[in-house]
């Protein structure tokens, strides 16, 4: 897995993002507005409006056990 610009990145599902920190991102949009957003609670909660990620890569698989 490499670093991809976000201009690529599907708007279906989450990724792993760099914005200057990395972090699990969702696209979200309303009527007047489409940004990325942090996917953790925590997070959304603490930083509605993230800095905008420059890069993306797709999530892990999960460990098996």
């Amino acid at each position: 897995m490499e670093w991809q610009p976000i201009k690529t990145a599907p708007k279906v599902g989450r990724i792993w993002a760099f914005n200057g920190d990395q972090g699990v991102m969702s696209w979200s949009e309303g009527d007047e507005w489409a940004l990325w957003a942090w996917a953790e609670e925590l997070l959304s909660d603490v930083d509605p409006s993230p800095v905008q990620p420059t890069h993306w890569m797709p999530l892990p698989e999960p460990p098996n056990e």
